[in-house]
């Protein structure tokens, strides 16, 4: 049955377990295009792109390599991908925000919540019994928060168990 939902899902994701986890995750949900939802994927940059994904944006990652101008690049890269992801949900009207990942979802999600867009976090698989950096911001930030391991629940207290993907 099609629907008449017009909105958009944005998917954080970056390489490795951060990518293969959301293409998991996305493969239990075939009807997202049968149903007429765009799926927009925002990555770090390197990152294979998805298949699953009708517009793909790549932003640079927060962290800068380099000593000398490490904090100055990465607030330029925070403010960057907060404008950004912005105007990307306001382009393709962006209704839910779903990570697994990587830094680049922190600016993703302040961007959402500023527009008033849920976001759902998915903490990565690797992670038993400490948090990662970009978990310690969402799990503040969004509207849902989720871990693999029961582990992490003794960490993230208001978290959903939601099992291994």
């Amino acid at each position: 049955m099609k629907t008449s939902y017009t909105r958009s899902m944005l998917i954080v994701h970056g390489e490795g377990g951060h990518q293969a986890q959301m293409r998991r995750l996305l493969s239990r949900f075939s009807e997202l295009r049968r149903d007429g939802i765009t799926v927009i994927a925002v990555q770090e940059s390197g990152a294979q792109v998805m298949d699953v994904a009708s517009v793909t944006e790549q932003l640079q990652p927060l962290r800068a390599k380099t000593r000398r101008t490490a904090l100055f690049i990465s607030l330029m890269n925070f403010c960057y991908a907060v404008f950004t992801s912005y105007h990307l949900m306001h382009k393709h009207n962006v209704g839910f925000v779903l990570s697994t990942g990587p830094g680049i979802a922190i600016p993703i999600a302040v961007a959402a919540r500023l527009r008033g867009v849920n976001v759902s976090h998915i903490e990565t698989w690797s992670r038993f019994y400490s948090s990662s950096w970009t978990a310690k911001f969402l799990y503040v930030l969004a509207t849902d928060f989720y871990v693999q391991n029961k582990e992490l629940l003794s960490v993230f207290p208001k978290a959903t168990w939601s099992g291994r993907l």
